[in-house]
């Protein structure tokens, strides 16, 4: 589809930003009093960023639609009179695409179009790498940065100053209270797969396998939930920050109405002062989630990305923690599912790159499951901006499949839902086409007093359909435990909630633990096989925590 941009030769972004030193409010403080559209966006090793409002939002379809939110994102930013006074405060461009090229039109996707980008009109950045998710703020060295945005032909800098001064006074009157609502409660529950069906599904898919047709499929479900109140969305968004800190967290909400021409909108929320805008009565909708997978980083000519695919679940105790993440190691069906995605996302960086580095696969514990992960790293030949290596690698197999035509076909067939936005890029890009962007798992949409999520497995020549039911569970946890007032959910049995992520496990002074070291070691070696280049014993390592025996 042709892009269309409405008057970019006729706007102005003027964009102003000031530090707010001893910040005590946290994201759940500042969202309640933010208007729509939200974003929020926490990743490791990554500041906090809340925005409000908009304005400017980038709205794109069609096939074309990461070429055409790209074209206008830099005709935006090359208008701008930017002084942010600090990197950490840039104004940034949030935002997503839908997993499939066409429109998503189905419950409960009817309010987020194809690709939408927002221009935040309000942006506020905690310095500090998880101060905005501390819930005890009784120290006085968190700084923040506020960046007041607008587009518009005849905005003068000395207005947006003049708003940047009236959000800072009014931030600084913000409550910070570590106090959190309790869970909203799930009063019903709806699968929109029933088993037989996916039974059905999971056994046509490994025929097309067999038949040579089909390498591997990822197939999702989608179950939908009553709340018995509205969720509170900054409250989940923390409480996901200190249960998955190693994760990509995010909330991002519609513009409504939205525009059907791809272009840049700056009519939304352009003029009107921040204070006085008045959030709706109910909840907009909203995307959010807690993913394990970032699908790509780009600075300079650095790029990060990395194979996450081949599952299990945590151990009631630490001893059956490390025979689990052991048996993953060297299971060969997980194996063989993570290598074909691993060898794929080389593949799919190679006609940019220089040098393409995998360090060694190892085993990443998560709250409530394990992944094989492969870190990989690779130098591009020139600069490129971040939307267009996204576009080379959504989707990956670890979301999609092989070969990717077959694969979407078989996707579209056999599910009876709308992924929408699920498993699809989310994150940001700034002015210099720089940006970060994760694969939208372990997510939910949620509207008023209902939420659906959305969880799925890959599906290669010896998955067994009940042993995929149940990975699917599993992976509905972390939001769902942040839906219920329990932590006992009837539809998916009885589970128990490991309260600290453990993100890595290398090595511990067990002979479980010994054997997915060397599991790791091994695998490494035909890993970096297909590497350009081969990394040195340094590997990218999270927090490791004691993990609670019980």
């Amino acid at each position: 589809m042709e892009s269309l941009q409405t008057g970019l030769d006729d706007v102005t972004l003027v964009s102003r930003s000031a530090r707010i030193p001893s910040f005590t409010s946290s994201v759940r403080d500042v969202f309640d009093t933010a208007v729509s559209p939200r974003v929020v966006w926490s990743a490791p090793e990554e500041t906090t960023v809340l925005g409000s409002g908009a304005a400017a939002t980038i709205v794109a379809a069609g096939s074309d639609r990461f070429e055409s939110v790209r074209d206008a994102a830099e005709s935006l930013f090359t208008t701008g009179d930017v002084h942010a006074g600090s990197e950490v405060a840039r104004p940034r461009l949030f935002g997503g695409f839908a997993f499939h090229a066409e429109s998503a039109d189905g419950t409960p996707w009817e309010q987020f179009p194809n690709a939408q980008f927002v221009f935040p009109r309000v942006q506020v950045t905690w310095s500090t790498p998880d101060a905005a998710t501390e819930t005890n703020t009784a120290t006085d060295d968190i700084d923040a940065w506020i960046t007041v945005n607008a587009v518009d032909p005849d905005i003068a800098p000395d207005t947006v100053e003049d708003r940047l001064d009236q959000e800072i006074e009014r931030l600084k009157t913000l409550d910070s209270t570590s106090d959190s609502q309790s869970p909203p409660g799930v009063t019903c529950r709806q699968r929109r797969t029933s088993r037989d069906a996916w039974n059905r599904g999971v056994t046509a898919a490994i025929d097309r396998i067999s038949a040579g047709t089909l390498k591997k499929v990822v197939l999702a479900q989608a179950l939908e939930v009553e709340l018995q109140d509205t969720p509170a969305l900054g409250d989940i968004v923390t409480h996901l920050g200190e249960q998955y800190p190693s994760c990509y967290r995010f909330i991002i909400e519609p513009v409504t109405p939205v525009s059907v021409d791809q272009g840049v909108d700056t009519n939304i929320n352009a003029i009107q002062p921040q204070s006085e805008q008045i959030p709706d009565a109910s909840q907009p909708p909203a995307f959010f989630g807690a993913t394990p997978e970032r699908l790509v980083s780009v600075r300079g000519r650095t790029v990060e990305t990395g194979a996450l695919a081949g599952t299990t679940g945590r151990g009631e105790t630490v001893a059956e923690d490390e025979w689990l993440a052991a048996e993953l190691a060297r299971d060969e069906k997980n194996i063989h599912e993570h290598e074909l995605v691993a060898e794929t996302i080389r593949d799919q960086l190679s006609p940019y790159a220089t040098a393409i580095t995998s360090d060694s696969r190892r085993v990443r514990k998560l709250a409530t499951v394990q992944h094989l992960w492969t870190p990989i790293t690779a130098t591009l030949e020139e600069d490129q901006h971040a939307l267009s290596l996204v576009e080379a690698l959504h989707p990956t197999p670890a979301v999609g499949g092989l070969p990717p035509t077959t694969a979407a076909e078989t996707i579209r067939e056999t599910e009876p839902f709308d992924r929408g936005w699920y498993a699809a890029p989310v994150g940001w890009i700034d002015a210099a086409g720089y940006g970060t962007f994760a694969v939208a798992l372990r997510s939910a949409v949620t509207h008023d007093d209902a939420a659906t999520l959305f969880a799925g497995v890959g599906i290669v020549a010896d998955s067994q359909p009940d042993s995929e039911w149940d990975e699917v569970q599993l992976k509905y946890r972390p939001i769902l435990d942040e839906l219920e007032d329990n932590t006992t959910d009837e539809t998916t049995g009885e589970h128990t909630q490991h309260t600290v992520e453990n993100s890595m496990s290398e090595s511990a002074p067990t002979s479980t633990s010994t054997a997915t070291a060397t599991a790791d070691t091994e695998a490494a070696s035909e890993s970096n096989s297909h590497s350009q280049t081969t990394m040195g014993s340094t590997s990218e390592t999270d927090t490791n925590r004691n993990m609670d025996e019980s």
